[in-house]
C-alpha cells in the first residue's frame, strides 16, 4: 500500500511491511522470473506530495516490474468512511466515482487537486520509455546472470508498455474536474 512507515502504522501494517525489506525479496523472486507487481495508494493522512516521488524512486529501484497507483477511496460501510463522514472530509457521495481513481475526500496533508495532480505524476514517471527500459533492463541483467529463458522476457516489456498506453491518456481522459471541480482548485 505505501512505503512511508507512518502510513503502514496508521493502518497497522508496519509489522510485516517494510520497503526496505522488499530490495532483498525482490530480486530472489525475479531470478526466477517471477514479475512483481506493486500496489500503492496514496492519500493517506499521513501522505505529503514527497511520497510521490519517494515512491517512483523505490519503484525504480526495487525492480518492481509493473506499479499500480490508487488514490485512497473511503469505501461506505468501512472504518475510514465513518471517520471521513464524521469529519465532514467526503467531497460527495456518488458511489460510481468510488473506485480507487478519483478524489472522493479532503485529504489532510495536500488538497484534492494536487493528489490527483500526483497520480497523473507518478504514473507519468514510472511509465516514461526511460523508466521502463532502465527497470526492464536491470531485469534482464539479473535473467542473463541466473539463465532465464529467453521466451518469456518479452512479456514484461509488453506489459509495461501497455501501462505506458494507459498512463499517458490519464490525464486526458479523467472527469474529476468535472465531478468535484470546486473542491479540486
Amino acid at each position: 500500500e505505501s512505503i512511508n512507515p507512518k502510513t503502514l502504522a496508521q493502518i497497522n501494517k508496519d509489522k510485516a511491511n517494510k520497503a526496505e525489506e522488499y530490495y532483498k525479496t525482490n530480486e530472489k523472486k525475479q531470478a526466477a522470473v517471477i514479475e512483481i507487481l506493486g500496489s500503492f495508494i496514496f492519500g493517506f493522512d499521513t501522505d505529503n506530495v514527497e511520497m510521490f516521488e519517494e515512491t517512483a524512486k523505490f519503484v525504480q529501484l526495487s525492480g518492481l516490474t509493473i506499479a499500480l497507483f490508487n488514490i485512497l477511496t473511503p469505501f461506505p460501510g468501512s472504518k475510514i468512511y465513518e471517520k471521513f463522514k464524521a469529519n465532514n472530509r467526503l467531497l460527495h457521495e456518488n458511489w460510481d466515482y468510488y473506485d480507487g481513481s478519483h478524489v472522493c475526500y479532503k485529504p489532510v496533508c495536500m488538497s484534492p487537486k494536487t493528489l490527483k495532480e500526483g497520480i497523473y505524476w507518478i504514473y507519468e514517471q514510472v511509465y516514461s520509455y526511460e523508466s521502463i527500459f532502465q527497470r526492464i533492463h536491470q531485469l534482464w541483467d539479473l535473467w542473463n546472470k541466473h539463465k532465464s529463458r529467453y521466451s518469456e522476457r518479452l512479456i514484461p516489456l509488453i506489459n509495461n508498455l501497455k501501462k505506458r498506453d494507459f498512463a499517458m491518456k490519464l490525464r486526458a481522459t479523467d472527469t474529476d474536474n468535472l465531478i468535484i471541480g470546486e473542491y479540486l482548485n
